[in-house]
């Protein structure tokens, strides 16, 4: 039996709106969350998966020094160091990592996969990646300015 949902006809708009909203809010607390003046992001630690789906969304950061850097954070917590494969290939990086357990004629088996466009002005030979204790991994690298072209004015 297949479930479907029935949206009438002029509330589509109203539907579209409210996961919109959802959206908007859910970022709303990261930013919230993440900024230098909330006391409580200093004390707990901010739900990792929301923190992912945001830095995927806005990767380019600025730093204390007002340089900006490319940053992107992955929740892996449920695998080991060992079990976590970084590449990159045609400017795309991939994040792997797979976790395979038996016990008792049991098999558990864990994967997780992301792929994300490295944007221009970031350099793949200058990404590096650092795993913390909380299983968070950071992929980071400076963002390179672009150079500004004068353009010569040919006058007939």
């Amino acid at each position: 039996m297949a479930l479907s949902l029935f949206v009438p006809y002029g509330y589509e708009d109203d539907l579209l709106g409210s996961w919109a909203s959802e959206i908007q809010r859910r970022n709303n607390q990261v930013r919230r969350a993440n900024s230098p003046h909330n006391r409580m992001a200093q004390t707990q630690p901010l739900d990792i998966g929301l923190n992912e789906a945001f830095r995927m969304d806005n990767p380019i950061v600025t730093d204390k020094d007002g340089n900006k850097k490319f940053h992107l954070e992955f929740d892996l917590r449920q695998f080991k160091p060992e079990e976590i494969n970084l590449s990159t290939a045609n400017n795309v990086l991939t994040v792997e990592a797979k976790h395979e357990e038996k016990s008792d004629g049991r098999l558990s088996y864990r994967e997780y996969r992301r792929q994300y466009t490295i944007p221009e002005g970031v350099n793949v030979e200058s990404l590096k990646s650092k795993l913390n204790q909380n299983g968070v991994l950071s992929i980071e690298a400076p963002v390179q300015k672009k150079q500004d072209v004068a353009i010569p004015i040919k006058h007939n």
